[in-house]
């Protein structure tokens, strides 16, 4: 009988799992395949190791989801090698973790003299030890996995500072995905001044969420109180602490909530979606812009995400370094333009929507009101700031800022607001604080209200009679010819037509907080219609080049498709002068400003890359294969793949669009349109285009997924090619595994990652008939058989040092925003050797521009800029600038010149946008690309400074040992080879008539630039047209012919400096007649 009870005894614990307890008792061990489950199931502690690690640890994690999370690490730091790890509670309620293979202790808890203690796992993710025989013990315990969290904020879990025990509860991340260890990247509570949140890479702040305002951190303005979750901070003598708890909603399901550290420094919180897909869905990503650097504007400056130049100072300030201030070096920040000295009449200008500055040097109460606030700091020399600490209500407490405000930025919506001491000078108003008699008060008001008055009466009365007269000329047609009402018609268009005021109100009145970017045809604002439904507003600028015709084309085209890589078109609006259209709002926006970005790019690993080109390929396909049309984008570049909240690409921007028939295989154009770079050279130089153009812009668009950098304006330290002639060389070389973004090295499928630069290379060559189709791209993305190799690309620039030499003319300009060209008689692209164009002689308008134009005049607004120290010419209105005048020809082309002795130069520099210069003559001198406009040549028997050039003896003026910088180039590339690198000719693209500079073909004795170089004397009357003497009276009827029909038209004006000195046909001609020596030529166009 006690032989059957004792084996019973033995079956019942061989057959009952060892652990199934939410506690663990002193001595009792947990080794590596036993667990504790918290009460509801909702977590479990035990052993894991993650990915393919050897490393094993001991950790808390949800239990019942697909996907195994960790939520807390005990030995992050200190892993085990193998699984002999044993946990166990001491009598006196210490955590230990041992390596039983060895008996050393791997981690444990802080120390303790508990008697009786119990580890128990609670529902809250939370393991606590605390004494058994009081329940209440809970709520207090000895010591809790919270106090010491790793990367992950849970609901109910304290993040901040214990004042009374000094412990810190911060977050750090891991260090990659599947190793625990901290990483570089930790975030705090910082209590050192008020409280505020900030991110740190190391020891060095990279992010300032800012203090806690009673509502959110005033930097992270989008962290609102929902119906899922709600905040709470909490300031007291005891602690500072944030938290976030679920809300208990009768009708919403608890989720699973989290806040994790990502190892890249971003913070995201997700909940668990229990659907079919059973993943982790993002609610919140920390989205940084460049504004959210920090101090990234200095003492005193301010960042405005949505200006060009982001950084500019305070009212009554001014930048400590101009100079630097000038080249964007922002870090010094700014001053007061008036000093303070503690005078009484100082005032406070106040700032609404803005991040608080650092607090670190600051001061609070928490009681005090707003008036009393101000009193406090106009009583303090040293207070520079003031606002509530508290906005929720009316605003309650009183903060104060001594020494610099640092790291200011502004926001379309919030409700800080911040008061800032200046002179009473400085100050925009003040206030008149005299009292005003009865009868003064009559005498202002009466004339105002009478003046309203009689101006409402007569807008109501000029309304109602422009109301009759369109009732008597009947219903108003739109400019498709249409009723408004009703926009389908011939087309079979079947969407809504979207009334101006609904899209007005939708945008904010186009608010300039709402845009989300520029486009080639126009601005894009984000709206929100009454339904609280996110669209992108597509606004037609009224003086873009894409007519009724290309906005017809759009919306006929994007009506009739329907594919999950297309953006989707929800309407349009055709009323009055505007023409819009309405799309689904893409929230991660474009794909450039991803892959570009140094800090975003990371969002992207390789898988999600691979998903964006399959997307974008299918896409394609769609358009060439599987619509109703068949229709070639022509336009396909890396900012018109737009990415939805999942990163799922959709092509946008059909504007420039064209449809095939069933038979038909390629077309010609007189009006090449889309981006340099793109653009496949049957396209770009002779106007043919077929679905083998769209090809090559996605191979292109490949290569630069992969390379995480633009085609145009690819640099490369050992030689000067583009992306494409840098991907070519590296695949012969068989290492094309170095045009890899190092982002994406840890990520990367090798095999992948080879067959898509294979197949990117494939896409991008030369000539038409050996590019694949969109259905052979798929194929061979999905499949792992062998891929046939690829020929030279086209527009591939290979440099040698010969090729040096020789070359004449620079490869593009690299652009963070593109423009998107259009360039008429595309296929009419040949060229004379110097400019004679059997097809017509026209120069681009920014070029007759600078021709025509006179750059070196005071501005006509601010009379008192200098006249040659920042000059600049806006290519779209035709005049010249000074450099107050940018921000209001921000949406324009500029160019700056810059006066020196012997050149005017262009700087080819992003202003504000960059033109298209791939067929103009540059040089590249460490890192600034130029251009000559004018050259001043010197007699030879001068003897001003009894200097020489060194190059070709020609006697100088000034102090200066070369006399030109084509001189400067010819002698670096004989005596200095090794500085080649930094001084590179780029190769021309040959792109078309519209981008070039005749060449100079005068006397040698004049100029000693480099072969073939195209340098242009615009100021000079004897420069070249056609650059032959022979064809002297030919040019100058030519010439006379152009000047005067610039003269009649008005557009450009001569003779407004003294550098301008021909003012007629006449003069010319004597002006030519004087010069001894050299031949004369006629006037330059």
């Amino acid at each position: 009988m006690k032989f059957i009870f004792g084996f019973l005894l033995l079956y019942a614990s061989i057959m009952t799992p060892s652990h199934v307890a939410d506690i663990i008792t002193s001595n009792q061990i947990l080794t590596y395949n036993e667990t504790i489950i918290s009460p509801l199931e909702t977590f479990e502690l035990g052993f894991f190791n993650p990915g393919n690690t050897m490393n094993h640890y001991v950790g808390i994690w949800y239990k019942n989801i697909s996907i195994r999370t960790i939520v807390w690490v005990a030995n992050r730091n200190a892993p085990l090698k193998h699984t002999s790890g044993e946990l166990t509670l001491t009598l006196h309620g210490v955590l230990l973790l041992r390596d039983a293979a060895n008996g050393s202790i791997v981690w444990s808890s802080s120390n303790s003299s508990a008697r009786n203690p119990i580890g128990k796992l609670l529902d809250t993710g939370n393991f606590i030890i605390y004494e058994k025989g009081d329940n209440m013990n809970q709520e207090d315990p000895i010591w809790q996995s919270f106090d010491f969290p790793t990367d992950t904020l849970l609901p109910g879990m304290k993040h901040g500072k214990n004042l009374v025990t000094g412990n810190d509860r911060h977050l750090v991340s891991w260090k990659s995905a599947d190793d625990p260890a901290s990483g570089e990247f930790s975030e705090w509570i910082d209590t050192k001044g008020y409280p505020q949140q900030i991110i740190r890479e190391g020891k060095e702040i990279i992010f300032r969420g800012g203090p806690w305002n009673g509502v959110w951190f005033s930097g992270v303005p989008s962290l609102e109180v929902n119906r899922v979750f709600n905040f709470t901070f909490v300031l007291n003598e005891r602690e500072i602490y944030f938290q976030f708890n679920q809300v208990n909603t009768p009708n919403i399901l608890p989720y699973l909530m989290r806040l994790v550290l990502q190892p890249n420094g971003l913070l995201e919180s997700s909940f668990w979606n229990n659907d079919k897909k059973q993943r982790w869905t993002p609610y919140t990503t920390q989205q940084l812009d460049r504004c959210d650097q920090y101090a990234v504007c200095g003492p005193f400056g301010i960042c405005d995400n949505n200006n060009a130049q982001f950084c500019m100072c305070l009212k009554g300030f001014e930048p400590t370094s101009p100079d630097q201030w000038r080249i964007t070096e922002w870090s010094q920040g700014c001053q007061h333009t008036i000093p303070l000295d503690c005078n009484p009449e100082e005032g406070f200008k106040k700032y609404s929507n803005l991040k608080l500055p650092d607090t670190q040097e600051s001061w609070y109460n928490q009681t005090m009101t707003l008036v009393e606030c101000e009193k406090m700091c106009r009583s303090n020399c040293s207070c520079t700031a003031y606002t509530n600490s508290n906005i929720s209500g009316t605003g309650s407490g009183c903060l104060l800022w001594f020494g610099a405000l640092i790291d200011i930025r502004t926001f379309a919506e919030n409700e800080d607001t911040l008061y800032i001491r200046l002179s009473a000078s400085e100050l925009d108003s003040i206030e008149d604080t005299r009292s005003w008699s009865v009868g003064e008060r009559v005498r202002i008001i009466v004339p105002i209200t009478f003046t309203v008055l009689v101006t409402i009466v007569l807008i109501c009365l000029f309304y109602l009679f422009y109301k009759k007269k369109q009732q008597q000329e009947g219903t108003p047609r739109n400019k498709l010819g249409r009723d408004p009402k009703n926009i389908s018609g011939d087309e079979d268009l079947e969407l809504p037509l979207f009334g101006l005021a609904t899209l007005l109100k939708a945008t904010n009145n186009f608010s300039i907080n709402n845009k989300l970017g520029e486009g080639g045809f126009g601005p894009v604002y984000k709206g929100v219609l009454d339904d609280k439904k996110e669209i992108a507003v597509k606004r037609l600028a009224k003086t873009s080049s894409q007519g009724l015709v290309e906005f017809k084309n759009e919306v006929i085209l994007i009506s009739k498709l329907q594919h999950r890589n297309l953006v989707k078109l929800l309407g349009c609006c055709i009323e009055e002068d505007e023409k819009m259209l309405v799309y689904e709002y893409m929230s991660n926006k474009g794909l450039d400003s991803i892959i570009f970005d140094k800090t975003r790019s990371k969002l992207l690993d390789w898988s999600a890359r691979y998903s964006i080109i399959d997307g974008i390929a299918r896409g394609l396909l769609y358009l060439h294969q599987d619509s109703r049309l068949r229709i070639i984008h022509r336009d396909l570049k890396v900012s018109n793949i737009l990415l939805d909240t999942d990163m799922n690409p959709k092509i946008s921007d059909f504007g420039m669009a064209r449809t095939f028939g069933g038979n038909q295989i390629e077309a010609n154009t007189n009006r090449v349109v889309g981006t340099y770079g793109y653009m496949a050279p049957e396209y770009a130089g002779d106007g043919i285009f077929s679905i083998k153009s769209d090809v090559y812009s996605f191979g292109v668009l490949v290569l630069e997924i992969v390379c995480g950098k633009k085609n145009r304006g690819f640099i490369d330290k050992e030689h000067n090619n583009n992306l494409i002639g840098h991907a070519w060389g590296l695949h012969n070389e068989g290492k094309s595994l170095q045009l890899v973004h190092k982002c994406l090295v840890e990520s990367i499928n090798v095999s992948q990652v080879q067959r898509s630069i294979h197949v990117g290379l494939l896409c991008v060559q030369r000539y038409p008939e050996d590019r694949p189709t969109m259905t052979s791209v798929i194929m061979m993305l999905g499949s792992e058989g062998p891929l046939p190799a690829p020929k030279e690309p086209g527009f591939y620039i290979g440099i040698t040092k010969k090729d040096a030499i020789e070359s004449s003319s620079s490869y593009g300009t690299n652009s963070n925003n593109e423009v998107t060209i259009s360039m008429i008689n595309g296929n009419q692209a040949s060229i004379g050797r110097h400019g004679n164009n059997t097809h017509g002689n026209r120069k681009p308008a920014w070029l007759e521009a600078l021709y025509m134009e006179t750059f070196f005049t005071p501005c006509s607004i601010h009379e008192n800029s200098k006249k040659n120290e920042k000059n600049i010419c806006c290519l779209d209105c035709c005049i010249s600038i000074c450099p107050h005048c940018v921000h209001a020809h921000r949406f324009h082309r500029l160019l700056q010149v810059r006066r020196y002795v012997y050149h005017d130069v262009v700087r080819l520099e992003d202003l504000e946008r960059l033109i298209d210069c791939s067929n103009i003559q540059a040089y590249t001198i460490n890192s600034a690309k130029v251009l000559f406009i004018k050259k001043r040549p010197q007699n030879r028997q001068f003897k001003g400074s009894g200097n020489y050039c060194t190059s070709c003896d020609r006697s100088l003026q000034e102090p200066f040992i070369h006399c030109s910088l084509g001189c400067k180039v010819d002698f670096v590339l004989k005596h200095y080879r090794d500085l080649t690198p930094f001084l590179r000719v780029c190769t021309s693209l040959q792109l078309g008539p519209d981008f070039f500079i005749p060449s100079d073909n005068g006397d040698d004795d004049m100029t000693n630039e480099m072969p073939n170089s195209t340098i242009v004397d615009f100021d000079d009357p004897m420069s070249s047209c056609s650059g032959s003497s022979g064809s002297e009276n030919t040019s100058m009827s030519m010439c006379t012919e152009f000047v005067n029909r610039k003269k009649r038209s008005g557009l450009y004006t001569w003779g407004r400096s003294s550098s301008n000195k021909v003012h007629s046909e006449e003069d010319m001609t004597s002006s030519m007649s004087r010069r001894k020596g050299i031949p004369q030529r006629s006037p330059m166009c």
